[in-house]
């Protein structure tokens, strides 16, 4: 299943290359985080959910108390384990649709 997971989130990075976004995180795991151009989170995620696609915004996992020290930045939270063999390439797409025009 690594083999899998791996070679999911190479084809996922490479695919999301040509959008105005940075990929934070260890190469490990089922998620990935994409930070995102200030004040753009909200609106994806609405694009996200008109396409039908789930996904979580960083603003969400912030804690109501955390300090001004702490970064605030915009992000979305990509589960890529989640999709089924044959439709990961679709769902691949679908965000690439949904991240089409960030800035």
């Amino acid at each position: 299943m690594r083999n899998s997971y791996r070679r999911r989130r190479e084809a996922l990075v490479e695919r999301l290359r040509p959008f105005d976004v940075r990929i934070s995180g260890l190469s490990a795991g089922l998620h990935l985080l994409l930070l995102l151009p200030v004040g753009t989170e909200h609106e994806l995620l609405r694009r996200a959910g008109e396409a039908g696609i789930a996904l979580s915004g960083l603003s969400r996992l912030r804690h109501p108390l955390a300090g001004h020290d702490v970064p605030d930045a915009d992000g979305l939270v990509v589960n890529f384990g989640a999709p089924a063999e044959h439709a990961f390439g679709a769902a691949v797409d679908a965000l690439c649709e949904v991240l089409t025009g960030v800035n």
